[in-house]
């Protein structure tokens, strides 16, 4: 049976501009300093879209694990020697819905 999954948006608040690669990176290293590795492992995460304007990221887990992907990165609090603050917006049950927020998501054909 296909396991579900949830869609989480944050927004990056820090004094410089994140890339897409820099997201990635704070992403798996907030999860793996909380859950470790099979934590992160059961989270199943993937960025899925970066805002680059907006500091923006949609990132996709487990239903089963959400709860504590949520608590890894509101924990996080610097990045490469910067302060940060990951602030959680908004979950989406269906990625057609944070389709309308992140139109770099490719559309399925």
């Amino acid at each position: 049976m296909r396991e579900k999954r949830r869609y989480l948006q944050f927004q990056i608040i820090c004094a410089r501009k994140f890339t897409e690669e820099d997201a990635k990176h704070l992403l798996y290293e907030a999860v793996f300093q909380l859950l470790g590795e099979q934590g992160a492992s059961e989270a199943a995460l993937q960025l899925k879209a970066f805002d680059g304007a907006g500091q923006r990221m949609l990132v996709k887990c487990s239903l089963k694990s959400y709860q504590k992907v949520i608590a890894a990165l509101a924990m996080k609090n610097s990045f490469r020697g910067e302060q940060i603050a990951l602030h959680m917006q908004k979950i989406y049950g269906t990625l057609d819905k944070a389709k309308n927020v992140f139109h770099s998501i490719k559309q399925k054909k």
